[in-house]
């Protein structure tokens, strides 16, 4: 074997040692993503307790099914349509991505937020 044959095979495998390596980084970018997501809920929750009446996300969900006659699984197949699904299987399940003038964060093939991009 040629030395550049050797230089190449090196070169291959610091590629995929530093592709493996973001991978890693990104699931954990999201994961610190989702706890960031979780505090800040939790800080909000917190704040809402000075209030004298509580509506649950729950309540909330049910009131916009119930009253509002709103298709929940209509929304639910317009975020998480075929073409995000495939762009979310390729970089293994985490990541932010972008579609339709938003940005979705996901973790482990979960929606955990959504954000909408300013015009």
């Amino acid at each position: 074997m040629s030395k550049l044959d050797d230089k190449y095979k090196r070169l291959c495998n610091q590629y995929n040692l530093v592709s493996d390596e973001i991978i890693l980084l990104k699931a954990k970018a999201a994961d610190i993503t989702t706890e960031i997501v979780e505090v800040k809920k939790q800080i909000e929750e917190e704040n809402r307790y000075a209030q004298k009446l509580i509506v649950t996300e729950h309540a909330l969900l049910r009131y916009l099914q119930r009253v509002l006659d709103l298709d929940m699984n209509a929304v639910v197949d317009s975020i998480a349509n075929k073409e995000l699904f495939e762009l979310v299987k390729e970089n293994g399940g985490s990541g932010t991505f972008h579609d339709k003038g938003y940005e979705l964060r996901i973790s482990d093939y979960k929606i955990v937020t959504i954000i909408k991009k300013a015009p």
